[in-house]
């Protein structure tokens, strides 16, 4: 069997599911006020250009960076997430990323139901090794309590009280 870095059906497959679930945060947020987008997905041609999706963007919302990652478990918030950790990002991915994102949204897929981790809480993350089934691959990832998972409402409260993310300056000289 290919890689997982080379299986690209099951790479597009997972890509076009995933980015599928990132339309329901967005409304989410649309629905209370914030400026929303959603960046066109974009596919590889093959693995040698993998490298250039590392600054990819699942979610903009009021100028900041949000991950979505939609899981296969059942949960409707933090009391009943099943697990006490909950897997926040591959350590490779998160740490590639020059620019962090603010949050991580974790999506049940069975519910529908959308709990929030906030990367400034990123001093609490451990670090799990484990082997992912759909992949098919051993991946080492951040993680947190799942106590510290937080209703999207938090994340929305918290992005309306920080603004709208300045846009960067760009000085010119004459």
């Amino acid at each position: 069997m290919d890689s997982w870095a080379q299986n690209d059906t099951l790479f597009i497959n997972e890509l076009k599911a995933g980015y599928q679930w990132q339309y329901i945060p967005a409304i989410f947020f649309k629905l209370n006020g914030l400026s929303v987008e959603i960046p066109e997905l974009t596919i590889r041609d093959n693995i040698s250009e993998a490298d250039k999706w590392l600054e990819s963007k699942d979610l903009i919302v009021n100028g900041y960076t949000i991950e979505c990652k939609s899981r296969n478990e059942e949960f409707t918030n933090k009391t009943d997430y099943p697990y006490g950790t909950c897997f926040v990002d591959t350590v490779s991915g998160y740490d590639a990323k020059t620019i962090k994102p603010i949050a991580y949204i974790i999506i049940s897929r069975k519910t529908g139901s959308m709990l929030c981790i906030q990367s400034s809480d990123n001093s609490s993350w451990g670090i799990e090794e484990k082997f992912d089934h759909v992949r098919k691959i051993r991946e080492k990832f951040y993680t947190c309590g799942s106590n510290r998972l937080h209703p999207l409402s938090k994340l929305t409260n918290y992005i309306k009280a920080i603004g709208v993310k300045p846009e960067p300056c760009i000085s010119s000289t004459r």
